[in-house]
């Protein structure tokens, strides 16, 4: 198929300017509000699953994001907060509700 590339485009150039750096955004809300959420202990000693769960979600974000990550290390990584985020769901946390705007009282 020819025609220009997805970047090239108009809707791409919006996805990359406008949509990008709003998930980009609500995805940095996300990790904040779990971290004021998130009480400072270890996963060992988290009270209940949920807790540990934050926490470890938590953890693997800010990993994820950790620019001397290989490929391989960043995938593994992305698979293992794909998983957390399948069991924070499962056991019921609302994470659209922890995204909650940082202007908000």
């Amino acid at each position: 198929m020819s025609g220009p590339e997805f970047h090239q485009t108009r809707m791409g150039q919006q996805f990359y300017e406008r949509t990008m750096p709003k998930l980009v955004k609500a995805v940095d809300r996300l990790a904040d509000n779990l971290e004021r959420q998130a009480k400072p202990v270890n996963i060992e000693e988290a009270s209940d699953p949920g807790q540990a769960l934050i926490l470890a979600w938590v953890t693997f974000h800010k990993l994820l994001h950790n620019p001397k990550l290989t490929k391989e290390e960043r995938h593994s990584v992305s698979m293992s907060l794909h998983g957390v985020t399948r069991a924070l769901e499962e056991i019921g946390v609302d994470l659209d509700a922890l995204l909650v705007a940082k202007d908000a009282p």
